[in-house]
């Protein structure tokens, strides 16, 4: 693994395969590194393993929602930044209350 600017990888959760190669690709551009993991559970033991300088989370992701995710995070102890990716029409509201960092919209016809 090539390790980013800050020698930490960047990590993506989400479930889809063509998103995860998506960001993948975006990010290798940029010369960054990213962990991909397809669900929350994944995602927590790479935050746990790796210790990612960014954590960006899907809404939904299979069992886990993203703010689930956001939230056990914090519970653990970890203070890595985390995006919350959704298309909520309240996304702005719920990542602000959930701890995230930032939030992006996505368009989307379901409320996660």
């Amino acid at each position: 693994m090539v390790v980013g600017r800050w020698g930490m990888p960047i990590l993506a959760i989400h479930d889809e395969p063509d998103v995860r190669d998506m960001i993948r690709t975006a990010l290798e551009v940029d010369g960054l590194t990213e962990i991909i993991a397809e669900d929350g559970d994944e995602g927590l033991a790479t935050v746990e393993r790796f210790r990612p300088c960014w954590c960006c989370s899907l809404c939904r992701c299979r069992a886990w929602m993203g703010w689930n995710v956001l939230r056990e995070i914090r519970f653990r102890g970890f203070e890595v930044p985390v995006i919350i990716v959704s298309g909520a029409p309240d996304i702005a509201l719920r990542a602000q209350a959930a701890g995230a960092v930032a939030h992006l919209s996505k368009p989307s016809s379901s409320p996660n």
